[in-house]
């Protein structure tokens, strides 16, 4: 067998030497643009060094350029993500209704410094001399052999030799409801030979190529004429679905062959009814605009909300905290210099200590808020219409995405306005109201009435309150304690506390005495000696991590009574459930519902106002001296600087407990801590570094550390390690009471080491068991493999599924209906990844669902995060077709990320289905590691899987560069077919010669 390949063959696609003793058989290593004329040469080629680092630097995108369309660039994708929130990129992206951080990096293109290798996919610098180097080089010898091959597919379509074929675009049934492809579909594709003596048409097949397998038929009855092919389409499940129609004519006279090939497509759906009313508007068009917000040098100031008379005073003045000109100067930047820049001119050299502690925090937090200060821009309006009522002194504005929080307005915002076409000054409507679609403002009395058409432009203002509380609290060099802020374990006092002992702790919630760590938790928590370093309540999903936290909180105050708590929680809903569990067991006297002036009296549960000041029809802050009263005061991360500015002093609070705390920045936590500690207080930290850590949108405070939690990097430290440091530094929760057993088990081998144990009742966690939408129907849990299209709006770059947003709701028809279960749409979750989906699936819901379908939460992985639901569905909406362009980064997007997938796959109690593209999601080895057990378990459904599911995962991954190297194979099967068609003598080289020209 020769082993060495044919030069022709490489360099054309064919070889026309019939008496070529080469090898004509190429197997390609797409990652490497190399081909191999064995298997034997191609697995040692897969094994080397070379082949795996350059695998490696694919999946991580070292060296590898992607291109903005927002900004027209090229940029590096090792800094894509600081790209994207740059100055710039923010401002272009001010066109769109979606985040710019969900932009995804496209194939790059030549610019004035660079040229873009097609062959290679590479930037080169621009210049003869360098582009001459690069193409002598063998890795672009190596790509136009593979191009040649990849070329086949493009050629082979073409019509030659007198012969004629209908659909050169290809053969498209269009969209096709599912009942009539069950049915059946046929075109027709018409032949035309104008020499029936020199051309006969020999073969007619279906090639068999991955999705189109047993979709496509081609009518072989001897009732058809000989120039008709009849392409049949028959499938019973939706989806988009390709193959290729392969013809082969023979010159008699001649002995000889070729191929002419026609791509099949079509999409199938449930009613084209629903994809009429969720197709795209217009197909999205990259719309850049260089955006600079003028600076607002005249602004006339407006009016605030009337606030009741209140005897509050605050002992402590917040100060403003600006970004310094310096730093905001370094913001704007190239990106590539931003960190730098940045490292070496703010942030210390050593490890973070006592001294550098504030300062480092507070660049960080800069750097955010100069960010969000460039998200806000993508809402600003321009022509914006401004109503007022003729009673009313309140200017209503329409705020497109406010019911959303896309943007997030509360009472007291700001948002400046300027008529349109004006140069002269600004007028800032202070927001008074909020409604679901619009906001009420007021403005100066110098604010004149427009007319009712007059048209404004609007600039929505970064609220810098809870920026500058942190600030406030990092600013702090009273409380430096190494024993919170670095904890050792040399940090432990020498003379601890009586201990209190079991017989001595009456529960109040019973059930805790049947849970071992939940009981260890809690006497670890009264065990502490004051002054010990923080303790760490690591609470997976549904093992009670709350119920526990309160139950501790509960103890304390009634076995020490002189203790004082402060209870924090990053969001409202937090706080207000710790305050709901707490007012079951304790009276108005000692437990106070601290909220924001600026929080609405209607958006507290009616139960907590008891607990709450309520001044009016307001929400109230207490004086310094009722404050500190209470036994328990609870409010937000935020809110925690109210008791410090009223003038509480340090150590007040004997404990500092936080919830959720690993949804919280560090300096939000710092809050309550530097403000209010003092070297006895303890703290108490409850969250799970698992799941999704705090939300930060500037990719430069995400490199440099913003975005990992207090509590994750305490759990970092060996000290807090859940076994070592078990019932004294941290206790791990273990009984999940939420989900049903083969839920759970994926999530719980990975994150948590196998050692969650589940404990829901049997009427909870088997409610869907026998459902009609399972596949086996023990097993509550269903993948449905669908292969979609990626779509996009006219205006806006995310991304959605309509094939997906089908199923779903099919599937929630069928669930509601089945009387063997008892769901309601209340039970039901929708989680998807891109906005633009979750839009879709609302609009589905509400214009084609039945009465009440409103009621299913559809939102993000984020929004989900400490819910659960009886049934969750996830849409994963990322496909594409094209295995050769298959890329981890480019095709899953940001669905590739473990935090996310943890929480997506833990908020279900009985049932989870996921639908998505299995072609798609196998390339991230745990998203193929999970779809392996669903497979193992029975739970598949769709068309079968597309590889081997008892095959180890590598989890260094690597499977993008496989699936193109399947794809390359595909093309490389197809050129050799052509090549053994095409080999003849000398006078047929002209015939071949209409195949290869174009190369």
């Amino acid at each position: 067998m020769a082993t060495r390949l044919c030069p022709s063959f490489i360099a054309n696609g064919s070889c026309v030497n019939s008496t070529c003793q080469l090898s004509h058989t190429a197997y390609p290593c797409e990652v490497c643009r190399m081909s191999f004329p064995n298997l034997s040469l191609l697995s040692n080629h897969l094994r080397t060094k070379a082949h795996t680092d350059r695998v490696n630097r694919s999946a991580s995108g070292t060296n590898r350029w992607g291109f903005c369309e927002l900004c027209n660039l090229n940029v590096a994708l090792s800094v894509w993500e600081v790209h994207i929130q740059s100055r710039r990129h923010r401002g272009l992206a001010s066109t769109t209704d979606v985040a710019p951080d969900t932009i995804e990096p496209q194939l790059p293109r030549s610019d004035h410094k660079h040229t873009l290798c097609e062959v290679c996919d590479v930037l080169i610098l621009a210049g003869q001399h360098k582009q001459a180097i690069h193409e002598q080089s063998l890795a672009h010898r190596n790509g136009l052999a593979f191009a040649a091959l990849k070329s086949v597919l493009s050629e082979a379509a073409e019509d030659r030799n007198g012969m004629t074929m209908s659909h050169e675009d290809g053969i498209d049934f269009g969209v096709v409801e599912v009942a009539d492809a069950i049915l059946g579909r046929r075109i027709e594709v018409v032949v035309e030979i104008s020499m029936p003596s020199r051309l006969r048409l020999v073969k007619v097949n279906i090639a068999g190529v991955r999705s189109g397998a047993e979709s496509f038929t081609v009518d072989t009855s001897g009732d058809v004429p000989q120039n008709l092919i009849t392409v049949i389409l028959k499938q019973s499940m939706t989806g988009q679905y390709e193959d290729r129609l392969e013809v082969t004519f023979e010159n008699p006279a001649l002995r000889r062959q070729f191929l002419v090939i026609r791509a099949i497509t079509a999409t199938i759906i449930g009613t084209r009814e629903v994809y009429e009313l969720l197709k795209p508007a217009a197909p999205y068009i990259q719309k850049p605009r260089s955006v600079k917000r003028e600076h607002e040098s005249e602004v006339v100031r407006g009016i605030p909300p009337k606030v009741p008379p209140s005897l509050t005073k605050h002992a402590r003045k917040l100060p403003e905290y600006p970004i310094p000109q310096p730093l905001k100067a370094i913001l704007s930047h190239t990106v590539e210099d931003i960190i730098k820049e940045i490292q070496s001119s703010y942030l210390p050299n050593a490890p973070l200590n006592g001294e550098t502690y504030g300062q480092f925090w507070r660049t960080l937090l800069w750097a955010e808020e100069h960010r969000a200060e460039l998200d806000l821009q993508i809402f600003d309006l321009d022509d914006a219409l401004l109503e007022k009522k003729r009673q009313g002194v309140l200017y209503w504005l329409r705020v497109p995405g406010l019911a959303e929080k896309r943007p997030s307005v509360i009472r007291d915002d700001r948002i400046n306005v300027r008529p349109v076409g004006s140069k002269g000054k600004w007028f800032e409507g202070r927001v008074h109201e909020v409604h679901e679609s619009k906001v009420g403002m007021r403005f100066s009395t110098k604010f004149a009435p427009p007319s009712a058409t007059q048209r404004f432009d609007v600039r929505f203002k970064f609220n810098r309150i809870p920026v500058r509380r942190q600030h406030q609290a990092l600013e702090q060099t009273r409380y430096r304690s190494d024993r919170v802020l670095f904890p050792a374990q040399t940090h432990w006092p020498k003379a601890p506390k009586r201990l209190i002992r079991r017989e001595e702790v009456t529960l109040y919630n019973a059930n805790i005495a049947g849970n071992g760590p939940q009981l260890d938790a809690v006497m670890a928590v009264l065990n502490l000696p004051e002054g010990a370093p923080p303790f760490v309540l690591f609470g997976p999903p549904g093992t009670g991590k709350t119920v526990t936290l309160v139950e501790a909180a509960l103890q304390v105050v009634t076995l020490f009574p002189n203790y004082r708590l402060l209870m924090t929680a990053p969001s409202n809903s937090a706080a207000d459930l710790i305050t709901q569990r707490l007012s079951a067991r304790l009276g108005q006297d000692l437990l106070f519902r601290l909220n924001s002036r600026s929080r609405r009296v209607q958006d507290m549960p009616a139960s907590l106002l008891p607990y709450s000041l309520v001044n009016g029809n307001e929400l109230d802050i207490p004086t310094l001296e009722k404050l500190m009263t209470y036994r328990i005061v609870v409010c937000t991360s935020v809110s925690a600087a109210v008791p410090y500015t009223l003038g509480v002093p340090p150590g007040h609070f004997h404990g500092i407990f936080v919830d959720e705390a690993g949804q919280a920045t560090e300096p939000e936590v710092m809050i309550a801590i530097k403000d209010l500690a003092d070297d006895r207080t303890n703290v108490v930290l409850a969250g799970d570094p698992k799941q999704l850590g705090p939300v930060v949108r500037s990719a430069i405070a995400r490199e440099l550390g913003l975005s990992k939690s207090y509590l994750e990097r305490l759990m970092d430290i060996n000290m807090y390690e859940p076994h070592a440091g078990h019932g004294k530094t941290v206790v791990k929760l273990v009984k999940n009471y939420r989900s049903h057993e083969a839920i759970l088990t994926f999530p719980n081998a990975r994150f948590y080491d196998g050692e969650l144990v589940t404990c829901a009742p049997d009427e909870k966690r088997n409610a869907c068991i026998n459902a009609s939408v399972l596949v086996n129907k023990k097993y509550p849990l269903v993948f449905h493999s669908i292969s979609g299209t990626n779509e996009r709006e006219s205006t806006s770059p995310s991304y959605f599924n309509i094939l997906e947003a089908e199923q779903v709701k099919r599937y929630i028809d069928e669930l509601v209906a089945d009387k063997r279960v008892n769901v309601r749409y209340e039970d039901i979750g929708v989680i998807a990844p891109y906005h633009a989906q979750v839009l879709k699936v609302r609009k589905l819901l509400r214009e084609k669902g039945k009465e009440g379908a409103t009621a299913i939460k559809v939102g993000s992985v984020e929004e989900f995060q400490g819910q659960e639901r009886k049934v969750i569905f996830v849409s994963t909406v990322r496909s594409s077709r094209d295995l050769v362009e298959f890329d981890l980064r480019h095709t899953l997007g940001f669905v590739s990320n473990a935090r996310r997938f943890n929480v997506a796959v833990t908020r279900a109690q009985a049932l989870l289905i996921i639908v998505g593209d299995p072609d798609v999601l196998s390339l991230d080895p745990l998203w193929r590691s999970f779809l392996n057990v669903v497979h193992e378990n029975g739970g598949w459904r769709g068309p079968p899987i597309p590889w081997d599911p008892t095959e180890e995962v590598r989890e260094d991954g690597g499977y993008d560069a496989e699936a193109r190297d399947r794809g390359a194979a595909e093309l490389n099967e197809l050129a050799n077919r052509l090549h053994a068609m095409n080999v003849g003598e000398e006078d047929e080289a002209a015939a071949d010669r209409v195949i290869i020209e174009e190369d």
